[in-house]
């Protein structure tokens, strides 16, 4: 699951639009998911560090998706609870999430 979300994440920012902010935001995450081992926290920690220096990114709502499901797999409530309802805000209807 965890190498699953990794690559749904290396996906989104290969497809992401090219301008300096979004090169620098692109590299950021690269270096970010790079330095973080294979557990779903520290995974959760990574993606945290990149939306607190981005966090107006795009891609947001995707990243919080992301983070959401490896609380999940972590079994992480406060993180579960957080991302969880700022992602059933734009979607609700993520049966995962519900």
């Amino acid at each position: 699951m965890q190498r699953f979300l990794l690559l749904l994440v290396l996906g989104a920012v290969s497809v992401a639009a090219q301008d300096d902010v979004g090169e620098a935001e692109d590299a950021h995450l690269r270096q970010v998911l790079a330095e973080a081992g294979s557990s779903p926290t520290e995974f959760i920690r990574a993606l945290e560090i990149h939306l607190g220096r981005f966090p107006n990114s795009a891609r947001k709502k995707e990243l919080e998706r992301s983070l959401v499901k490896a609380a999940i797999e972590a079994n992480d409530e406060r993180r579960i609870l957080l991302y969880g309802e700022r992602s059933l805000e734009g979607e609700g209807n993520d049966l995962q999430v519900l």
